[in-house]
């Protein structure tokens, strides 16, 4: 499966929401939008059958995410739109928690790296300026 195409963003991370859908979003609203999609007669036959994989069990969280992230696009309806909008909305927020969670240790790591070395460079003696002094011979610097 390619989010990309279908999320409309510049980088592939926004499948990462699907993994993290199932534990953002009860899944009483997953399957209660599993079934509107199925019986939905102007939802897409493909996007029925994965409703009905969603709702058999039987369904990765791969299948769940394009379910809900098609859901909210609009393909089975702007009524079904409204409803799975928010599911998608919060797989991205967990999505986006979960990586600032990882993500804020590296940038503390920073200052502490380049503290290092102008302790080094401190210890050294530092930087001391030079000053070079021209010299001219016969109106030509040199």
């Amino acid at each position: 499966m390619d989010c990309q195409p279908r999320a409309g963003r510049l980088f592939a991370g926004s499948c990462a929401a699907d993994e993290h859908l199932p534990a953002a979003v009860p899944v009483a609203q997953v399957h209660a939008l599993a079934a509107d999609v199925a019986a939905n007669p102007y939802a897409g036959a493909e996007l029925r059958e994965t409703a009905r994989t969603v709702l058999s069990g039987s369904s990765s969280t791969e299948a769940i995410g394009d379910l809900v992230r098609r859901a909210a696009e609009g393909e089975a309806g702007s009524r079904i739109a409204t409803t799975a909008a928010p599911l998608l909305h919060a797989g991205e927020n967990r999505a986006g928690l979960l990586s600032f969670r990882y993500l804020v240790p590296f940038a503390a790591l920073v200052p502490l790296v380049f503290g290092l070395v102008a302790l080094i460079d401190r210890r050294g003696g530092g930087y001391a300026a030079k000053v070079t002094q021209a010299k001219f011979t016969k109106g030509i610097l040199q």
